[in-house]
Formats: structure tokens, sequence, C-alpha cells
């Protein structure tokens, strides 16, 4: 895992600047918050990989009044900012601290889940294979109809060259998901260097 996101100077810039050099998040936030809309359940609970300075889980909360959200994140310092950011809703936030691919995140989660969600963040573990193996956690944490959505940094269509991380192209993303059992996998939003992947579990 980087070690930049360690380094609270520069989480703070990140959390500080990122969406003004990247305003297209603001679009993709208000995408997640729209398709965890339709979900059956009106009060679910929703898991974010990788939350960072807690942004997306902002406007999740916001949206959704009956929501409850946990964050699962290695940085402590994200973590710190997450939590003043989401103060005001405390009573529905639980922030984790752990390591995506060395720990087993998925046995501090105790409720049914009804979503995993991550933005511009899962291709950060490093690899294909650290990213399907996320995929698969996900999968088995779901309550049936659950929803997975990763809104992530992926490799252009024509790049030709092998991926030399975690970054991968958008079939890749739902091959990978139709591998493992999901349903109705598809890709809402495509940005060219930013896409929404979303799937269903059966």
């Amino acid at each position: 895992m980087n070690h930049r996101f360690n380094d609270a100077q520069w989480a703070q810039n990140y959390a500080e600047t990122v969406n003004e050099r990247r305003p297209e998040r603001l679009e993709v936030f208000a995408h997640v918050a729209d398709h965890l809309a339709e979900l059956a359940n009106n009060a679910p609970t929703v898991v974010e990989l990788a939350p960072g300075p807690g942004m997306l889980a902002e406007v999740l909360l916001s949206a959704q009044p009956q929501l409850t959200y946990i964050g699962i994140d290695y940085s402590a310092p994200f973590i710190q900012i997450a939590r003043d950011k989401l103060a005001p809703f405390d009573q529905r936030i639980t922030l984790h601290q752990a390591d995506l691919v060395k720990d087993d995140w998925p046995s501090l989660l105790s409720s049914p889940v009804h979503a995993v969600v991550s933005n511009m963040a899962i291709h950060d573990l490093g690899s294909g294979a650290a990213v399907a193996a996320t995929y698969e956690k996900a999968i088995h944490l779901l309550e049936r109809g659950g929803l997975i959505i990763n809104a992530d940094l992926v490799t252009m269509p024509d790049d030709d060259q092998p991926p030399a991380d975690g970054k991968l192209k958008v079939p890749r993303h739902l091959e990978i998901l139709m591998d493992l059992g999901f349903a109705d996998v598809r890709c809402t939003l495509d940005l060219g260097h930013y896409a929404c992947i979303i799937a269903r579990k059966a």
C-alpha cells in the first residue's frame, strides 16, 4: 500500500484539493447515491472500502437519512479527517482502520450488508488479483439483492500495455464480477479514465 497515505500533510492536502482537480468526482458521487436509493431496503447498511477523507460518505449519508455507514481505510490520517467531516452523522457511522489486502477486514462487520461501495480507490490495492479478491470478499458479505458499486480509475480501451497495478479496463472488471456469480453486471457511467461498475448479488 502506498506509504503516502500515512502522511498526515499529504492526506490533508488531498482532502482540500482533490475535488477541484477532479470535479467529475461530484458527478460520480451523485450517481452512486442514485443507485443506492434503488435498494429494496430503505435503511441500508453500506460499507465503503477506502473512503479516504469521507467525501462520498458525506453525500450518501445526506441523501439517505436511514442509511448506516461503515468505512474501512488503511490510512490513519484519512480516518481522522473522515471522522471530523462525518461528525454530524456520528450515530450512523463506524470507521475502521485495516489493510484491504493483508487484513481480514470482513471480520470487522457484523451487520447484514446491503451495499459495498468504493470510489477512486480499489486500483490502489496494487494488482488485478487484489481487485478480484476484494470483489470475492464483497459477494460473501452482501445480502441477496445487495449491490457492489466500484467507481474507479480504469485503463483506457486503446491502452495495449499490460496492467502494472490494479488499474484495469472496464471489460476486465465486468468479467471478474460475472465469473464470481454476480448478476446485472454493468458499467453505468464511463468517463474514459474513470468508470462506475455495478453488480448485484443474485
